[in-house]
């Protein structure tokens, strides 16, 4: 958010206003964001909203803006994507006092949100998306509304003015006035097909927010899932990746040699009552590869998943040079 919109203290300024932001040493205006969001932490609840106030007015004296939706919209964006953020930590990793400082930020992010935001919320950002559709349904249908008594008030009147006119007319008359009566009356009823028809049109379109709402909650259900499941196979994979501090290093010799070791696993045999049999065995000979690259270095250095793969292949493999078998591994009874 741009640091700009935020009314900073000035540099080098002992007493400055409680709620401006920045640094006393500092003339940098950068991350005045940053220290919006640290004022929202620690200021009261009670306090939140003069602290949005001095600085949505700052911006909007400061930029000729009177409407001030940039700022609020930047604003909202940055405390939402702040509060997801701290949602989404991983409370098993945090220590108490960590535990403790990230309950505060929540609490105080989503108060913020919910209570000081949406009163001056002009553009519905704050709204929720069925909140949006429940705004949208009542719209049409106070809009149907006012166009069905609008339009019975004006029938009314019209059929009043025939009644009249049918009591003061002469017997020459009375078949002409009644005829305008039966006009009238016809005239509403077609009116009226027209506004049914129109709720029926808004009916469906309600029938379709309803499915497109429902489907929009479970796809936002399957990806906080989806999430939990990403972030459970990273902790699994980070458990069984080895770190290159705990990997088995080259000491002497080279990838090649262990590369020509490996290979001599894989074709080792085992003496089963007096017949040597395969002893180990995988349909993925990739793996191989994977255990090389995971769990060993070559001098200190990785070894790099793609060259190794180039020998341990189910397709064509790289021959080893026979200069590289260092090991051969003989079966014992």
């Amino acid at each position: 958010m741009n640091s700009k919109y935020f009314r900073r203290r000035k540099p080098f300024d002992f007493d400055p206003h409680p709620l401006d932001v920045g640094v006393p040493f500092s003339k940098n205006d950068t991350h005045a964001d940053v220290h919006f969001l640290i004022k929202v932490q620690r200021l009261p609840e009670s306090q939140l909203e003069d602290l949005f106030l001095r600085h949505f007015n700052y911006y909007k004296a400061e930029f000729n803006d009177t409407d001030g939706r940039e700022f609020f919209k930047e604003l909202w964006q940055t405390v939402n994507s702040e509060l997801k953020k701290e949602r989404s930590k991983s409370q098993e990793k945090l220590s108490a006092t960590q535990k403790r400082r990230n309950d505060l930020r929540i609490q105080k992010f989503q108060y913020f949100i919910e209570n000081i935001l949406p009163k001056y919320d002009r553009w519905n950002f704050t709204v929720s998306l069925s909140k949006k559709y429940e705004i949208v349904s009542e719209q049409l249908f106070q809009e149907v509304k006012s166009k069905t008594q609008i339009e019975f008030q004006r029938t009314q009147e019209l059929i009043d003015s025939a009644f009249t006119k049918l009591a003061n007319s002469s017997n020459a008359s009375t078949e002409s006035n009644i005829n305008t009566i039966k006009t009238i009356l016809e005239n509403y009823l077609d009116s009226n097909k027209e506004e049914q028809e129109e709720l029926k049109k808004q009916f469906i379109q309600k029938q379709n927010l309803d499915r497109l709402l429902a489907q929009y909650n479970t796809t936002l259900k399957e990806l906080d899932e989806f999430k939990e499941q990403v972030k459970k196979l990273k902790k699994e994979k980070s458990r069984l990746n080895s770190l290159d501090h705990h990997k088995i290093n080259i000491l002497n010799g080279d990838k090649l040699n262990l590369i020509a070791l490996f290979d001599e696993f894989m074709k080792a045999k085992i003496i089963i009552n007096g017949k040597a049999e395969t002893f180990l065995g995988t349909n993925a000979h990739i793996t191989w590869a994977k255990i090389i690259s995971n769990h060993f270095l070559e001098h200190d250095k990785p070894i790099p998943f793609g060259t190794v793969e180039n020998y341990f292949c189910d397709g064509k493999p790289t021959d080893i040079d026979n200069s590289d078998r260092k090991f051969k591994i003989i079966p014992i009874e």
